[in-house]
């Protein structure tokens, strides 16, 4: 208690100070994380792709997918999708398509070469077994976001289907994913493909392995729907003959990018985005860091008077260090705390729609950013009393007070 009350008595006689320094310093570690945190974001969806097994493959933008669909039923749309892939199939080059999700409300539907190239990624539970199909307790779903964090592992639940006669899915829980999901989406079209383009944040998700008693139970009541762009897996053995006879189709039909490409233009952008975001956290954190090493040479000079007479009393040099090292360290600290409980929450707000944040991910190396930062402040806040007092003897200290 007499030591607290100590500290206590050092920020009294510097209150607007440490408000001041208190206030700075867990606004720039916020933001910086908020920096930090958009610049995660690309680099995670560059780190998916290259582990995503599509090396070997190009990203196709057929044509005849735009203003006309509108017109278009969904059999319709899904018949000429088909029509599309059946011609690229047929090529000899081609091993197989990567596809988007089928999706129905918050239902999306994986089919093995999407499950290959973009796992899901699991919090708890299992992942699809061999035959992912049991009609006693329900098609065998993994689900994520807060619309389902209280759903509970080997639970059944009913999903509407959103047809005109409001049927229903039976769904039998085998895992969850984190609260908040980014999961593949394809459905973007541009001469500029980088990887921050396919995934999307869904609130909340029932994903589904794709199997032929799956889609008939969904084409009974409605037609899921899928996106048109899509990945073309091409055979590692293939000649340049049969590739060139399979460029020559897409070029025709449509537009298409490779994989080098892609990574090139995420690497671009990555670039850009560290020179367009970093440096203002940075700055902010570079003055936090400066004012917090000019606050602490303030509480020093103003420690002179009470601790010499602390000394002439008896207290001990290494006392009387560590009381105001304490006091501060502590700011550091507290303000390290605020913004760690703010970061750390920011999923849960995204989630519950406080924040709308649509390419942040705020994850352990946030929190640790935080923390590897204020250890850092912490031997700075530290040193700078300790460089002041360790040669200096009691009567010296008084004289220097007066």
């Amino acid at each position: 208690m007499k030591v607290l009350r100590l500290i206590l008595e050092i920020y009294k006689k510097n209150i607007i100070s440490s408000v001041f320094l208190l206030i700075v310093f867990t606004v720039s570690i916020v933001y910086a994380s908020l920096s930090l945190g958009q610049y995660r974001y690309i680099t995670y969806t560059k780190d998916l792709f290259v582990q995503s097994n599509l090396q070997n493959s190009i990203f196709y933008m057929p044509s005849g997918f735009s203003m006309q669909i509108t017109n278009w039923t969904p059999e319709e749309y899904n018949a000429e999708l088909n029509k599309v892939y059946d011609n690229i199939l047929d090529y000899s080059a081609v091993d197989s398509i990567t596809k988007s999700p089928w999706t129905i409300g918050n239902i999306q539907i994986y089919d093995d070469e999407l499950l290959k190239g973009y796992p899901i990624e699991l919090t708890e539970g299992n992942y699809f077994s061999d035959n992912s199909t049991s009609l006693d307790k329900g098609f065998e779903a993994i689900v994520g976001g807060q619309q389902y964090k209280d759903v509970q592992v080997g639970d059944t639940i009913y999903i509407p289907l959103y047809d005109m006669n409001q049927n229903s899915i039976p769904i039998y829980v085998i895992g969850k994913t984190p609260d908040i999901l980014y999961l593949p989406n394809f459905g973007i079209s541009s001469t500029e493909i980088g990887t921050q383009y396919f995934l999307q944040q869904n609130e909340s998700a029932i994903i589904l392995k794709h199997t032929p008693e799956l889609m008939d139970y969904i084409e009974q009541y409605t037609m899921p729907s899928n996106l048109p762009n899509f990945f073309v897996n091409i055979k590692e053995d293939c000649t340049e003959e049969e590739k060139a006879q399979l460029f020559n189709y897409l070029d025709k039909n449509g537009r298409y990018t490779t994989y080098e490409k892609i990574l090139e233009n995420s690497d671009l952008y990555i670039s850009d985005t560290a020179k367009a975001t970093l440096p203002i956290p940075l700055f902010f954190l570079f003055i936090s860091t400066v004012a917090l090493i000019t606050i602490s040479i303030l509480f020093v000079l103003k420690s002179f008077k009470r601790n010499s007479i602390y000394y002439l009393c008896g207290c001990s040099r290494l006392r009387s260090y560590s009381y105001l090292a304490l006091a501060i360290g502590g700011i550091s600290v507290i303000a390290g705390i605020i913004s760690g409980s703010i970061i750390g929450s920011m999923n849960s707000m995204i989630g519950s729609h406080m924040l709308n944040l649509q390419e942040y991910i705020f994850d352990q190396i946030s929190i640790w950013s935080i923390v590897i930062y204020i250890i850092i402040v912490l031997i700075i806040s530290i040193g700078i009393p300790y460089l002041v007092y360790r040669r200096m003897s009691p009567i010296e200290l008084y004289r220097r007070a007066q």
